[in-house]
């Protein structure tokens, strides 16, 4: 089998939730003897991840990228990739399956749903810019072979918009590597991380993005700060929201007890959870 993955990020880059399920997809598939071509924006100049090989097909040379300008290089660049029509083209965001729609037009299709992409066009760029993604995944849904869905709610969520993928959408839950993610001595890693024994930890890891409505999470972390002591709230991740929301917290007075730690190695996190 071979299968070709087109994400917007590099996941080499490993910081985002796409960018570590593609990262933790491709030595999965490589072990059990997928070829794997990788077609995303350069971030680095190994073609290797977990120590595994693999291809590479760099889009473009700009760091950071934005998501438009990944799918204008995109566009210009796909007629040259040499794809076979037995390899499966694997996308995470509906637009950037577009010029394979074009250009690709044998190849099996499918696309991995990791939350709704289109509440989030709407909410961040408004009517008209919702509008039209709204029509691209309508599209592009109408030719894919599979979708997947990365939970219940939102196989849900896309079958009561669109009853029509009944026979193409599945659920394929998020794995969990368990030798990274475990039980660990809640004492130790408190103590490393400056936090005491009497303390009680709410925790947030993502994207600082509107769509995430962390503003929510603190308006509500305000009730829970007033009617209970030793509470804290720790916002790991990083975003073009970060200070909007450091803006709100200042305001509401919980500057002692809501942590901003910035983006967070990945391999950290099971501890940051352990606290």
């Amino acid at each position: 089998m071979k299968v070709a993955i087109i994400v917007c990020r590099d996941p080499r880059h490993q910081l985002g939730g796409v960018r570590k399920f593609v990262a933790s997809l491709i030595p999965q598939l490589l072990k059990n003897n997928v070829r794997v071509t990788l077609i995303s924006p350069y971030e680095n100049n190994h073609s290797f991840i977990d120590g595994l090989p693999f291809v590479f097909f760099p889009i473009m040379n700009r760091r950071p990228a934005s998501t438009y300008e990944f799918l204008m290089h995109l566009f210009f660049k796909v007629p040259f990739i040499k794809i076979s029509k037995d390899i499966i083209i694997h996308v995470q965001r509906p637009d950037t399956l577009l010029p394979f729609l074009i250009f690709h037009k044998r190849n099996p299709k499918i696309i991995t749903l990791h939350g709704q992409s289109t509440r989030a066009i709407f909410m961040r760029r408004g009517l008209i810019a919702g509008s039209i993604f709204k029509f691209i995944e309508i599209l592009v849904f109408k030719k894919i072979n599979k979708a997947i869905a990365v939970d219940k709610k939102t196989k849900q969520i896309y079958l009561k918009q669109y009853p029509w993928l009944t026979d193409k959408l599945v659920t394929i839950p998020v794995g969990i590597n368990l030798t990274k993610f475990k039980p660990m001595n809640k004492s130790v890693v408190r103590k490393k991380y400056g936090f005491s024994e009497g303390d009680k930890i709410i925790i947030f890891i993502g994207r600082l993005e509107m769509e995430k409505r962390i503003d929510f999470l603190i308006e509500v972390f305000k009730i829970i700060d007033e009617e209970n002591k030793n509470v804290k709230l720790l916002l790991v991740g990083e975003g073009r929201k970060r200070r909007e929301l450091k803006d709100s917290v200042k305001k509401l007075e919980l500057e002692k007890d809501v942590i901003f730690t910035g983006a967070f190695e990945h391999e950290k996190i099971p501890e940051l959870m352990n606290c």
